[in-house]
């Protein structure tokens, strides 16, 4: 069964799920986060918004969860920072980042991956406290001109980094080692609607 959720023609920027709950991350004059009901029944209905901190200070871009510490995670790119909301307490956290921070993903031992470009980096923090765990510089392609995005950590240690820039023909998923270092490139299509 698929479920259309209106979003007052906004972006969404983000979206995870924690328990029960749907959490949307949107682009409007004030950045939002839309909690919707994640069970069946209620038909993905909105219990309520979530005003985050900063609001015109601050360009939010991804959203994740991690549910074992009931936690949802903001990449903020103008504060060059990662906030964190705890969403049993409602308490928050902003942890600088060395960079500027775009995608957000969880690693299977439940710490934090940002990816950032300028520099164009991966920084794996500590989900707790956002002590920085280690950075992985990603190596420059003199051929080609694009931004990291996004990056998970593969079961075997390899990063997967999705690269691009918007309304532009220059995309590529890459896998990296555990350094950094391309081992596959693959080159998308950009298509146009």
């Amino acid at each position: 069964m698929v479920e259309k959720i209106s979003t007052e023609h906004v972006d969404v920027v983000g979206v995870t799920s924690v328990g029960d709950k749907l959490f949307v991350l949107l682009s409007r004059d004030r950045y939002q986060l839309c909690v919707y009901s994640a069970v069946d029944e209620d038909h993905y209905r909105p219990l309520r918004h979530v005003h985050l901190p900063g609001l015109r200070k601050h360009e939010y871009n991804d959203l994740v969860s991690c549910a074992r510490r009931r936690c949802l995670y903001i990449s903020d790119w103008n504060g060059r920072s990662i906030h964190r909301l705890q969403l049993v307490s409602g308490a928050t956290g902003i942890w600088s980042v060395a960079g500027l921070p775009c995608g957000l993903s969880m690693t299977a031992d439940r710490s934090l991956l940002a990816t950032c470009h300028e520099p164009n980096k991966l920084v794996e923090v500590c989900a707790d406290s956002g002590r920085c765990l280690r950075e992985i510089a990603l190596q420059p392609d003199p051929t080609e001109s694009c931004r990291p995005w996004h990056a998970v950590r593969l079961t075997g240690g390899q990063f997967a980094v999705c690269h691009g820039l918007p309304h532009t023909g220059d995309h590529r998923v890459c896998v990296l080692d555990v350094d950094g270092r391309l081992q596959f490139r693959y080159l998308g299509v950009y298509l146009k609607r």
